[in-house]
């Protein structure tokens, strides 16, 4: 003879939803909101603009320069948070308008800073009060370098800025390689150029292939600098750890080189950030400008080892454009990069990514001047609390630089709700016939259920018998019959 054995295997979480007081209700997925963007501004209102920059200072003001292709840079600036704009000033600047746009950078002090590339690649920057933005002719002004190719900027907790760059000097006239200087605060002078890596092969670099990226440690008294940098033509990817802000470095370490497990494809765009005791380390993998695949691994003693690396974005979903980290809360890396032409944001919360949030917006402006739709590219962006704010050139038929910013939700928001089902916990395993499970929940916690189960005795093996079983949250106490005798089996068996 053969027994059917039967189970009662309960998922400890379906109790949970079978008794909302146990768990206090259940979350339901989260739908994605519907993004509120301010109404567009054109700023520019000429024709003939492009290379927006943004910055926004500590009390939220916003400044905006832009190239005019007949009058060179233009300057407004925003008190309300980019509602209303002052009227654009002409300014004699000392960068080109035929070039990438500056960066500019501002602090605690109320000092905007500013760097730029001129188009023989010289590395320049300017500091000027935030009041005297529009008044170039009183920047301060400083060449740092030239035959740089590809630079990046960060700002510690003290107002110090650690700047890495990029170098292809012409023969004869310098070494090839990545370099670092810093300002301290304090001081108010740029160090000398420290040499961190040197490669000839850098000596045929391009500027498309130069890319490098730095990052700081957010805590005062311990002041850690890491930059990362592609290495193309060897399919490397290498960084470098400063432990006492910039004024001596640690042997460069190779973060990633080329596997037989990717073959000809190539790592690139490394990006670095600092989220607590942690570092996260983003790249592609992939063909540049063709196919792709971003990937992210994190390192909890300050990059001398790394994680497995996962991916942050689906194969499918191309390569990105562009991409940053910006600071939003410190509580997450934010990445915000651009695929398709979209913005995109996605977080990492020191366990997982957020799902990606497109940043509707900036692609849904229409001009309506013309009722024409405005093609918004060259994208800057600019964060203030919990705002993102956008400024970009339109490179459809309109030629105006336009801004557009959105009070952003939560991060967390953006990520997968979990899941309402637990682990599958088996409450019995007997021979005899079950039916009619029910649950129910008391006012502290507890998960009662019962069911119908044949007695299986030899004298009648069918005589059906209630049986009963209690949860307390971590555990089920053993089934016990609580009725039996029964004449017939019960009908509409349930807890209340």
């Amino acid at each position: 003879m053969v027994k059917k054995i039967f189970s009662v295997s309960i998922k400890s979480l379906i109790l949970v939803t079978l008794a909302a007081s146990f768990f206090g209700g259940v979350r339901h997925g989260d739908a994605q909101s519907i993004q509120e963007w301010s109404e567009p501004v054109n700023l520019s209102n000429s024709g003939s603009a492009s290379n927006p920059s943004l910055v926004v200072d500590t009390s939220g003001v916003l400044y905006a320069i832009w190239a005019d292709e007949f009058d060179g840079y233009k300057y407004a600036q925003s008190a309300d948070g980019g509602v209303t704009w002052t009227s654009p000033l002409t300014l004699n600047v000392p960068f080109s308008p035929k070039v990438a746009p500056p960066v500019l950078l501002s602090d605690a002090k109320g000092v905007i800073h500013i760097f730029w590339l001129s188009e023989k690649n010289e590395l320049s920057y300017s500091q000027a009060l935030v009041q005297s933005l529009d008044s170039p002719s009183s920047w301060r002004t400083t060449h740092l370098d030239a035959h740089v190719f590809d630079f990046d900027v960060v700002m510690d907790t003290q107002g110090g800025l650690h700047l890495g760059y990029v170098k292809n000097p012409a023969p004869d006239d310098g070494k090839a390689g990545v370099f670092y200087r810093r300002l301290v605060a304090r001081v108010g002078s740029w160090s000398g150029a420290t040499l961190l890596y040197e490669s000839s092969y850098f000596r045929s670099l391009t500027p498309d292939q130069a890319r490098i990226r730095l990052s700081v440690s957010d805590k005062p008294e311990d002041t850690n600098v890491y930059a990362v940098w592609d290495d193309r033509p060897q399919k490397r990817i290498f960084m470098a750890t400063s432990l006492n802000g910039g004024d001596t470095w640690e042997p460069i370490q190779e973060i990633l080189k080329p596997e037989a497990s990717t073959g000809f494809r190539t790592p690139y765009q490394a990006d670095i950030d600092v989220l607590g005791d942690s570092l996260i380390l983003t790249w592609d993998i992939g063909e540049p400008g063709i196919r792709c695949t971003p990937f992210s691994a994190t390192s909890s003693d300050g990059g001398k080892t790394w994680g497995t690396p996962i991916t942050i974005l689906s194969e499918s979903a191309q390569c990105p454009e562009k991409s940053e980290f910006i600071s939003l809360d410190p509580a997450y890396s934010v990445l915000l990069f651009t695929i398709r032409g979209e913005l995109s944001i996605s977080a990492w919360n020191g366990t997982q990514w957020s799902n990606p949030e497109i940043q509707t917006g900036p692609s849904e402006i229409t001009n309506p001047a013309t009722f024409d739709r405005v093609q918004l590219a060259c994208r800057q962006t600019a964060v203030y609390q919990d705002r993102l704010f956008v400024a970009g050139c339109d490179q459809g038929s309109g030629g105006d630089v336009w801004f557009i910013g959105r009070k952003l939700e939560p991060l967390q928001s953006l990520f997968p709700i979990p899941s309402a089902w637990g682990g599958d916990t088996t409450v019995t395993t007997v021979s005899q016939t079950i039916t009619s499970l029910t649950s129910d929940a008391d006012d502290v916690n507890n998960v009662h259920t019962v069911w119908i189960q044949a007695s299986g005795s030899t004298t009648n093996p069918v005589e059906p018998r209630i049986v009963y079983a209690r949860w307390n949250g971590s555990e089920w106490t053993q089934p016990a019959p609580i009725f039996s005798d029964l004449s017939g089996p019960p009908l509409n068996l349930s807890l209340n």
